[in-house]
């Protein structure tokens, strides 16, 4: 289970300042995006054992590119729910909230 956070950019060979500084920005957000977006799955993620929140990880995958993810089986049945459970989407829920938290950090950034 995953869930994936890529920032897509299109600069012009004529601006390799910008476009250098807009990396650098844009890796910072994605950072700052994959830490917040594991602190909160892990803290709305049932615990028993404490096994599937303790694999819930913030991973860079590639040049702006970062996943949080869980390797336990039973991550999916959790987020999905069985037939004899109920699911607890955290990881969905939680990446739906982030776009916001991402433009509100980018508006930060610019303040500076």
């Amino acid at each position: 289970m995953s869930v994936a956070i890529t920032a897509k950019v299109a600069l012009k060979s004529r601006f390799p300042a910008e476009a250098k500084n807009m990396e650098a920005l844009l890796e910072g957000l994605l950072d700052e995006s994959s830490q917040r977006v594991e602190t909160k799955w892990k803290s709305r993620v049932r615990v028993d054992t404490g096994e599937y929140r303790d694999s819930i990880e913030a991973v860079r995958t590639g040049r702006l590119r970062r996943e949080v993810r869980s390797d336990v089986p039973h991550s999916i049945p959790n987020e999905y729910g069985t037939s004899k459970m109920a699911a607890q989407p955290d990881a969905r829920r939680t990446a739906e909230e982030e776009p916001r938290e991402i433009e509100r950090s980018a508006r930060r950034r610019k303040g500076r």
